[in-house]
């Protein structure tokens, strides 16, 4: 899960050079790059000075001083910037802020705002000349969407507040602004457009609201109807289908699926759902979002939600390295984890929109096939009239398979990639017994994923998220459609910031 972060938009620009104390520019020689890679040469690595980075807010000298003025917070800042080399082959040029601070009147200092390390800076949607900026919020925490304009020359001006969308709020509680995602596109006419969309909600309140923006003020002029998810929606993927130009769709995760869904009687809430925002015959925004399809990993045979060992201490992927006797600095031992959330968390679409790379949490990363979705229409998809299953195929209840439904995976319109494998394909059609089946198709299924937890523990999330590396096409045989080579997986791991980073090669 992503947490509150100081809410501030720094705006940065790559330097021409690497900035060194004097002395070590003197001694050492400019590096010079022979391997023409585009990066060039690269400082080294060094440990973050965190003991020595102030948290609060600064005076001039760098010094925490909560009675500053907001001009000397922001030099003081880039002066422990500098001296820190916290900034290396870029150039801080503005800090704008977006939750001011509020004055003690008891000791006359600052608290409260972005400036005294108090910010709740959220999701943040770019495009055009625009930029939102969503905040946490919280109980009787109630900040509103920026609204800011870049500027004729962003280097020299820094972004302009132009407006605010107000904050959602239910009862106290007001909604953790967790994604925003912006888009400017055009539409078969030629049109322009700019849409927005955004996801917020509380622990168990999911909402998705989505704005027609004016390009030239960055300002809301239309709303659609708000879009209900009966859970925690998480974070999302805006897909613009390249093959027809009106159409955009969303790919919403949901936190706590697998609750009861009151819209279908019988059926829970998917953990992947998606969603059109945009009539794809016009491009205008839909005065009401349309639900096309939907994805569970548990109801296809993975891992359940919040699973807990069985009586020999085993989950269903694997059982926890024994570090019981091993303890770090605040005691605790080192196989700490009861459980595996196996939740999903964030995912990326390709631009041809057939592939989702998906951040499973605890049950690791896995990839769908969404061809049905990219090469159907909305109208199809929505009215179950596309030629595949709107829902996963429910294959495993109660953590029992009924192998006679594995072959219908492969007809869901999301599903998992494994389920297109000729081999399994004939391995379910052959005479072999149903117990057989469903024993092997588990094993491929749970090696289809690449899932580290267990051994290794992980909390609060474990895999974050999973973003394929652009234009690097897997050099393989038969690869016609460009499938990337690598996927970028990182980790949240005993909190933030994120600890751990991994490459996944995906030929």
């Amino acid at each position: 899960m992503n947490k509150p972060a100081l809410a501030v938009i720094l705006i940065f620009l790559a330097a021409a050079a690497l900035s060194l104390p004097q002395t070590a520019a003197t001694q050492n020689p400019p590096c010079i790059d022979y391997s023409k890679d585009p990066a060039g040469c690269q400082p080294s690595t060094f440990d973050t000075p965190m003991g020595q980075m102030p948290s609060v807010r600064v005076n001039r000298q760098g010094k925490i001083d909560p009675t500053s003025s907001e001009e000397d917070a922001k030099a003081g800042a880039a002066l422990v910037e500098k001296e820190l080399h916290l900034f290396r082959n870029f150039e801080h040029l503005h800090w704008v802020i977006t939750v001011p601070s509020v004055r003690d009147p008891a000791t006359g200092g600052w608290r409260g705002g972005d400036l005294d390390g108090g910010g709740d800076g959220r999701g943040l949607g770019i495009a055009g000349n625009c930029i939102f900026v969503g905040h946490g919020n919280g109980a009787g925490v109630r900040h509103a969407i920026n609204i800011f304009k870049i500027q004729p020359n962003p280097e020299k001006q820094p972004p302009v507040q132009v407006g605010e969308i107000p904050a959602m709020v239910e009862g106290n509680q007001g909604f953790d602004d967790r994604e925003l995602r912006a888009l400017v596109y055009k539409t078969s006419r030629g049109e322009d457009r700019y849409i927005l969309v955004r996801n917020g909600g509380t622990n168990s309140i999911g909402r998705m609201e989505t704005y027609w923006i004016d390009m030239n003020t960055c300002l809301p002029t239309a709303k659609a109807e708000t879009h209900e998810f009966h859970a925690q929606s998480h974070e999302f993927f805006l897909w613009h289908d390249p093959a027809n130009p009106n159409r955009v769709l969303v790919y919403m995760t949901i936190w706590t699926g697998g609750l009861p869904d009151p819209d279908h009687t019988g059926l829970k809430i998917p953990d992947a759902i998606v969603l059109a925002v945009t009539d794809e015959d016009t491009g205008e925004m839909l005065s009401k979002p349309r639900v096309l399809a939907g994805f569970t990993l548990q109801e296809v045979g993975g891992p359940p939600i919040d699973e807990r060992p069985d009586v020999t201490g085993l989950f269903s992927d694997g059982r926890f390295a024994d570090f019981r006797d091993v303890r770090n600095s605040s005691g605790q031992a080192g196989n700490y984890q009861t459980t595996e959330q196996n939740r999903l968390h964030s995912l990326s679409v390709t631009d041809d929109g057939e592939r989702v790379y998906v951040a499973g949490t605890t049950a690791g990363f896995y990839v769908l096939d969404s061809d049905a979705i990219a090469h159907h229409r909305d109208a199809e998809l929505a009215a179950g009239a596309a030629g595949c299953s709107q829902r996963s195929t429910i294959v495993s209840a109660g953590g029992v398979i009924d192998p006679s439904k594995l072959p219908n995976l492969a007809n869901d319109c999301l599903h998992m990639v494994v389920n297109n494998d000729p081999g399994l394909k004939a391995f379910l059609a052959s005479n072999a017994s149903p117990e057989t089946k469903a024993a092997r198709y588990l094993v491929l299924l749970t090696r289809s994923r690449f899932d580290v937890y267990p051994p290794v523990n992980a909390t609060p999330t474990g895999t974050h998220s999973a973003v394929f590396v652009p234009d690097r096409p897997a050099r393989v045989r038969g690869n016609t459609k460009n499938r990337p080579a690598y996927v970028w997986l990182s980790d949240e791991n005993g909190g933030c910031p994120l600890k751990f980073g991994r490459v996944v090669a995906v030929e």
